[in-house]
């Protein structure tokens, strides 16, 4: 652990305390704890999190041009869980509205199956997954630029192929069939 879990309660309680979220952004701070408070069970806490979350700023958290990108990889993959954490306790509307505040469809539609994927490991709501993967595909049809990797269609088949029926394990292979890295979605599916 980079920073203890009970540190950013205190940065978040100072935060709080000066109406700090007014002027400055914040956003990486209330990803932890809300991904945090979704570990720990508390899913009142994890609302809270997500309500202090200023999504007009997402962009910040993805234009860190240092390290290799791996700050924009990393603030994506705590979005990620923190959308799955809001589904896991039944809060599907307030995660499309984190998710929906991306303006990448390719981004959209990771984030989708990547929910698909967590909630499909944890044995939760088949409903619920079924509306993320048709998502994730709905975010695929507005992609009109295919200059990308397409790591969204990886996800997506990772996704499918978890539902563990024959139709979406074909639909699985058909998702990577022309991506340039579909040998990391076929181990994936294997």
């Amino acid at each position: 652990d980079p920073l203890k879990f009970s540190t950013l309660v205190k940065i978040e309680n100072e935060v709080a305390k000066r109406q700090a979220s007014e002027f400055s952004d914040i956003n990486l701070l209330y990803l932890y704890l809300g991904i945090e408070m979704a570990n720990r069970d508390n899913p009142d806490s994890l609302l809270y999190c997500y309500r202090q979350i200023k999504t007009n700023n997402f962009n910040n958290l993805f234009n860190y041009r240092a390290f290799n990108n791996q700050i924009n990889n990393h603030s994506f993959r705590l979005l990620a869980q923190l959308a799955s954490g809001l589904v896991r306790y039944g809060k599907i509307e307030e995660s499309f509205s984190l998710i929906n505040a991306l303006n990448n469809p390719v981004n959209r539609s990771s984030i989708y199956a990547f929910v698909a994927k967590d909630l499909s490991y944890q044995n939760l709501s088949t409903e619920a997954i079924r509306v993320f993967i048709d998502s994730s595909y709905a975010e695929i049809n507005k992609i009109e630029n295919l200059t990308t990797g397409q790591p969204n269609r990886t996800m997506l088949s990772y996704a499918l192929a978890l539902q563990n029926n024959k139709q979406d394990l074909e639909k699985a292979y058909k998702v990577i069939k022309n991506v340039p890295f579909k040998f990391v979605g076929y181990e994936r599916i294997a």
